[in-house]
């Protein structure tokens, strides 16, 4: 019986080999299933990062919400057209509209889900790639990151909210909260 690859589909399986070839300790190497353009199972996918497209020089220009997408700030270009608009986004300090270019040497404010970032505009990419690719395109300042590490560190340390609140009120506290106009008494 000869070796053959462990692929299912029978085109892209090896020639088997005789029975009286020598075996080697080794497994044969896998081949690639040409059905459908996957590989076998049994051996992981191998990604290429060699070129990753990042556009660092003087003439790189990119829309600010494609960039924010991109630099992965936002999940959708969407939420980040909505951000720019919403004035949450800076560039050197003026408010910006989503057209506006953003160029390597930028510096951005940021924010996003509640959390402040200050960054500086490494490079430009305009396809959106994996997080360790994204975070090439800007450099953090030093200030932001022990700001937002700080910021993290209290929103860790602070109670749940509504931690204090242990069911219904008791007739005493209704009767503070009336008294207080919180709720109308109807």
């Amino acid at each position: 019986m000869g070796a053959v690859s462990r692929c299912r589909h029978a085109s892209a399986r090896p020639a088997t080999t005789s029975s009286n070839a020598p075996s080697s300790s080794a497994d044969p190497p896998l081949a690639e299933c040409r059905v459908g353009g996957r590989q076998s199972p049994f051996r992981p996918r191998q990604r290429s990062f060699v070129n990753i497209g990042i556009d660092t020089g003087p003439e790189a220009r990119l829309r600010i919400d494609k960039w924010l997408w991109a630099a992965r700030f936002f999940k959708t270009r969407s939420l980040a057209n909505q951000a720019v608009d919403a004035g949450h986004v800076r560039l050197n300090g003026d408010p910006v509209k989503p057209a506006r270019e953003v160029r390597p040497g930028d510096r951005l404010d940021i924010t996003a889900g509640g959390i402040r970032w200050r960054v500086d505009v490494v490079g430009v990419n305009d396809h959106r790639r994996p997080a360790v690719e994204a975070r090439r395109l800007y450099r953090e300042t030093p200030e932001s990151e022990a700001r937002r590490i700080a910021e993290r560190e209290t929103r860790r340390l602070a109670p749940a909210p509504g931690s204090d609140l242990r069911g219904r009120p008791t007739k005493k506290a209704r009767r503070q909260i009336h008294r207080f106009g919180a709720v109308d008494p109807d």
